[in-house]
């Protein structure tokens, strides 16, 4: 219930909503921000440490909530505490400046587990291609990934199958 503010922002955000699918080449990707469950952190480093040897800037961000511990991670990762939202669940304005600040040609989202904070940061996002999870709105994204049947446990092989249909990807 707390966040109904929240999910009343998502609802306006759709109907506002005129962007354009867009689809880009790997090589001309330059800036990825990935989105992704804080249980899935040890599936996604390797994603994020093959984009960064490939030469792109990555920040990953997640969302850890109450007694959920974390531990410390290298600076292109994100956690978002509740310190860092607001009492209607929105986060907070230096949050925002922060990823609005951040001006992605990707965005990948690699959430099994659908949530408004996670929405809203994808709904709000200046990405210029977005790619989801089959479990995801498919109006928010370019490309929808149905991965082996979107088995949590196997998340690792997910993560680096959305790295091959990118790599793999021509556009004109």
């Amino acid at each position: 219930m707390v966040d109904f503010f929240l999910k009343r922002k998502i609802k306006e955000l759709r109907r506002q909503h005129k962007r354009n699918k867009r689809f880009m080449n790997y090589t001309d990707l330059q800036r990825v921000c990935i989105l992704f469950d804080m249980a899935d952190y040890e599936y996604i480093a390797p994603l994020v440490d093959k984009l960064i040897a490939d030469g792109k800037d990555v920040m990953a961000w997640t969302y850890a909530a109450r007694g959920i511990a974390f531990s410390d991670y290298p600076p292109c990762y994100h956690v978002i505490t509740d310190r860092d939202l607001t009492f209607c669940y929105f986060p907070k304005k230096y949050l925002m400046n922060r990823y609005l600040g951040f001006p992605a040609d990707l965005l990948i989202d690699l959430c099994y587990i659908p949530h408004a904070l996670n929405e809203y940061f994808v709904a709000s996002s200046p990405a210029l291609y977005r790619l989801g999870l089959k479990t995801a709105d498919p109006l928010w994204y370019d490309m929808i990934v149905d991965i082996r049947g979107q088995e949590k446990e196997e998340m690792e092989k997910n993560a680096a199958d959305v790295l091959f249909y990118l790599k793999n990807l021509r556009v004109k």
